[in-house]
């Protein structure tokens, strides 16, 4: 659940950006987190509701040293610019050009098509937007992107 990052991590700033090691740290320490459908995305900060009801548990949290390694153990919280063609993002492999990052997403895969890498995000802006929550984004193109940490479940 996004929105319990949003509304329970504090030392993450809800909306106004923080980071993802912190918010999985607050994972860590609260006992679990609840899924998305238990406690749904809202895109504004209200009051903390976490019950307790825990989808998953984290026992540690990891930085990254090989992006392929950790994303194929597992989701991987990565920063990209959120602006400009990200946010008009409708679908294909997005080669646009990405500056200073403002948002926290998630890499959840990877794959390739006519011989073109590309990561597999999940972004918390609803399933509406992109490839049915989802976006492609070409590995090492002109999208930079920053790999923070993830989560070793517990």
């Amino acid at each position: 659940s996004e929105q319990q990052m949003v509304e329970c991590a504090t030392a993450c700033n809800g909306c106004n950006g923080g980071w993802s090691s912190r918010a999985l740290q607050y994972v860590q320490s609260a006992g679990g987190q609840m899924s998305r459908s238990a406690y749904p995305y809202t895109a504004r900060k209200g009051t903390c509701r976490f019950n307790g009801q825990v989808a998953a548990r984290v026992s540690a949290v990891s930085g990254v040293s090989d992006a392929k390694t950790a994303v194929a153990g597992g989701p991987v919280a990565v920063y990209v610019q959120a602006q400009g063609g990200f946010m008009s993002y409708g679908g294909g492999i997005y080669n646009g050009v990405c500056g200073q990052y403002d948002h926290a997403v998630t890499v959840v895969g990877w794959g390739s098509a006519s011989g073109v890498e590309y990561w597999i995000i999940r972004n918390s802006w609803g399933s509406g937007w992109g490839e049915s929550g989802h976006i492609r984004v070409k590995i090492n193109g002109n999208c930079r992107i920053t790999f923070d940490s993830f989560p070793i479940v517990a």
